[in-house]
């Protein structure tokens, strides 16, 4: 009995590795407007980099009359684009002994430091 339950825990063990190994995070590409596929990822760490882009995106409109520049105002509070860096950061110390989500928040994030 205690041989087959040895061999079910080693087996467990192996099948988690290997899950694991599966799971990698890594780099996507846009599923469509708002969403950025990063498979693998923590569900964070693909929140923030689709929110950065989508940072990007709006604080590159040109407020060309008043209605626009609220549309903007509006995306930009929301999306919360005044504190991305911070939090970006706080993933970055999150995840700094995860070499995949790491890499994959180093490569998503064009900020040079």
């Amino acid at each position: 009995m205690r041989t087959f339950l040895r061999a079910m825990v080693l087996a467990i063990g192996v099948l988690a590795v290997a899950s694991a190994a599966q799971a990698a995070c890594k780099l996507g590409t846009f599923t469509d407007e708002n969403t950025y596929s990063l498979p693998g990822c923590p569900a964070d760490a693909k929140e923030m980099v689709t929110r950065m882009y989508a940072c990007f995106h709006w604080e590159g409109e040109e407020p060309y009359d008043k209605a626009r520049g609220e549309e903007i105002a509006a995306a930009v509070k929301s999306l919360r684009c005044d504190s991305y860096l911070a939090d970006y950061r706080a993933l970055q110390e999150k995840y700094r002994k995860n070499p995949s989500v790491s890499h994959v928040l180093q490569k998503a994030f064009p900020i040079q430091e």
